[in-house]
């Protein structure tokens, strides 16, 4: 825990951006899920960068992070336990909250809503204090931030 907590401290808190280098693996890698947890509550972009040849897809990325605990199964089963320890310490004990946070922050989604996660006022709420928004602003803000980033990825990825 100490390593990353210099990794957070001495990386991650001190970057203007965070360019992940998206490849099928690296949404399972658990200090990469925190690495970008981290930047989403200290309001910190993330750019996704598709690796060609990497095998990354945004519908992968999407079914993975909209379902972390269920997706993980397969995947890594020792990842969520180690992210949901780090959070845990910040308060968080739903990882509807984890997803939240991550598909918001980097922009994979217009909407929340999703199997698992209904319409939900509390999880919003929570949402936007841990993204320093305002939940009146949420229903425009995600499908304008999911719009430029899919523009985004259309332009680095289309090699």
């Amino acid at each position: 825990m100490v390593d990353l907590r210099t990794l957070f401290n001495e990386g991650v808190h001190k970057s203007d951006v965070l360019v992940i280098l998206a490849t099928k693996g690296v949404l399972t890698r658990p200090w990469c899920l925190l690495e970008m947890w981290e930047a989403a509550l200290n309001e910190i972009p993330i750019v996704l960068f598709p690796v060609v040849g990497g095998n990354w897809t945004l519908d992968d990325a999407r079914t993975l992070l909209s379902d972390l605990m269920g997706q993980m199964q397969g995947r890594n089963q020792w990842c969520m336990p180690e992210v949901m320890a780090h959070v845990g310490a910040q308060g968080v004990t739903d990882v509807r909250e984890v997803e939240d946070v991550l598909l918001a922050h980097i922009g994979l989604v217009s909407s929340l809503e999703r199997p698992g996660r209904p319409a939900s006022m509390e999880l919003d709420q929570r949402l936007c204090a841990r993204l320093k928004r305002d939940v009146a602003d949420l229903a425009s803000w995600l499908p304008a931030h999911n719009k430029v980033v899919e523009q985004r990825l259309s332009v680095i990825s289309w090699q």
